[in-house]
């Protein structure tokens, strides 16, 4: 009957339009849990450089960091998947970037998920104590090609330590990247690359 043929048709549709983002998914936006896969691995994270000057930050700045590895994320802080994928002997720290919202902090080391938390809001305002000096990281997450990348490479104080392929959004048709498109979206996409910076000097 036709009522039966329309059900098919729209099931077959929301099917495939619900693989093809899927895929898209797990082909174009999977760089920050493969990359921080990779370093959560025994072994993953490349060593600290022994050139490398970290300096800690002033006490009461940033959040709360008792390792003595420090990952930073700046602009792609929301990218950073979850801290169980974080390598022992390495905590996360936010370095500060176009970014002017509030960012989220470790739970109080006593009565975490009940004690009210210092330096929050309810307006998303930035809260400065979040942020320590990039010369207090170790490593850094950026996405190559972005500004806070070039600037990096200015400063010659960074190498690339690991990199995972990403689609670049912003200059990717919307169709292509939403979903996939076997062969269309391969040509159509552009791509950039997640990356691990280690300091060297």
């Amino acid at each position: 009957s036709a009522v039966l043929v329309l059900s098919l048709l729209l099931g077959g549709s929301s099917a495939v339009l619900s693989a093809a983002r899927v895929g898209a998914i797990v082909t174009y936006y999977a760089a920050p849990l493969r990359l921080f896969g990779e370093i959560s691995r025994p072994g993953g994270l490349p060593a600290p450089d022994p050139r490398a000057r970290v300096s800690p930050p002033p006490p009461g700045v940033g959040t709360r960091c008792d390792a003595p590895l420090r990952l930073c994320v700046g602009a792609e802080w929301y990218r950073f998947p979850a801290s169980f994928l974080l390598p022992e002997q390495t905590c996360l720290s936010f370095v500060r970037s176009e970014f002017r919202g509030i960012l989220p902090q470790p739970f109080a080391a006593h009565n975490g998920t009940h004690a009210l938390p210092l330096h929050m809001n309810e307006l998303n305002r930035e809260e400065p104590s979040r942020y320590v000096p990039t010369s207090a990281c170790h490593y850094l997450l950026t996405l190559e090609g972005s500004d806070e990348a070039r600037a990096l490479a200015r400063g010659a104080q960074w190498e690339t330590a690991l990199r995972a392929p990403m689609i670049d959004a912003a200059r990717s048709p919307t169709l292509t990247r939403a979903l996939w498109i076997p062969w269309v979206s391969a040509r159509k996409n552009a791509y950039g690359s997640l990356a691990l910076m280690k300091r060297v000097g």
